[in-house]
């Protein structure tokens, strides 16, 4: 027996995994930025601070992999958390970015 049309239309195309990436920036502090990432997700130091020289060094690092909803939520967080102070300016949110991982 074969699947019907109805069958194949009636089931959920499968959502690909979607990775958030922390990009790097010359405006924030390492601590301020492995504070972060340890607060958003609750990471050991020693993967936090892998990560965030991973981005450091190569211009990005993938902090998380997971479904589009659960992704959005880690970039709001990471990118409305109480901004850093420099110097008696507030700086702008921490880059990250959102993408597919497929």
């Amino acid at each position: 027996m074969g699947t019907s049309l109805e069958e194949v239309q009636s089931k959920p195309k499968k959502q690909p995994p979607y990775g958030l990436w922390l990009l790097n920036d010359d405006k924030h502090s390492m601590e301020y930025v492995c504070a972060l990432v340890k607060k958003v997700f609750k990471y050991e130091d020693q993967k936090v601070i892998t990560l965030v020289l991973e981005a450091h060094k190569q211009g990005e690092s993938l902090l998380w992999v997971g479904t589009l909803e659960h992704a959005e939520a880690k970039k709001d967080a990471m990118t409305t958390a109480v901004p850093e102070i420099i110097a008696g300016k507030k700086i702008g949110p921490v880059g990250v970015d959102l993408r597919p991982t497929e």
